[in-house]
């Protein structure tokens, strides 16, 4: 629960506990719905904590990339996977357009990949890019993937915490999170 008796730290660490787990939310509903396969499954990125939440809601092995995904790696396409799940990695790329490039041949005629990056500006270090829908739409084009189903959905806070400023204010209403389902442009 959100205690305004708190440090700035511990507030921040409940801030992410919550949208850690209202993005999964998004993840399962989003694979149940589009019926993504379990068969072979490649998540992009590092293993993370969301990787075996997945793995143990779904009972299956994923694969996990483990090199710098900033660089195209031609020889990634000798296993193909019918399912890849690419959440909030793209916004910490350099180049995203090389790694989208690099996943295409990844992914099976039939396969799906689902696409969850923040459309907001975080104010991390880490975070290279702002990727509103347009931009988000304009790369998954020219990486040669249709988009098969888009939506959004706001941050995890109640209203009233945000009655406490104007950029709070703002921050509620421009802090959205997109989900694409992606397929391969040429099947």
């Amino acid at each position: 629960m959100f205690d305004p008796t708190c440090t700035i730290e511990e507030q921040l660490d409940y801030v992410k506990q919550i949208t850690w787990h209202r993005t999964n939310k998004h993840i399962i509903n989003t694979i149940l719905r589009n019926r993504f396969s379990s068969n072979s499954v490649l998540d992009v990125g590092e293993r993370n904590p969301r990787t075996e939440f997945l793995e143990d809601r779904f009972k299956c092995k994923i694969d996990s990339t483990n090199w710098d995904l900033d660089y195209y790696r031609p020889l990634l396409s000798s296993k193909k996977y019918k399912s890849i799940i690419f959440a909030c990695v793209i916004e910490h790329l350099y180049n995203p357009l090389t790694c989208l490039n690099s996943l295409y041949p990844c992914l099976r005629k039939d396969g799906k990949m689902l696409i969850v990056v923040p459309q907001f500006k975080k104010l991390t270090s880490s975070h290279f890019h702002q990727i509103p829908d347009s931009r988000m739409r304009g790369l998954l084009d020219k990486a040669n993937f249709k988009v098969l189903e888009y939506y959004q959905f706001n941050n995890p806070f109640k209203f009233h915490q945000h009655l406490k400023g104007v950029r709070p204010l703002l921050r509620y209403f421009n802090r959205k999170v997109g989900v694409y389902v992606v397929q391969n442009k040429w099947i």
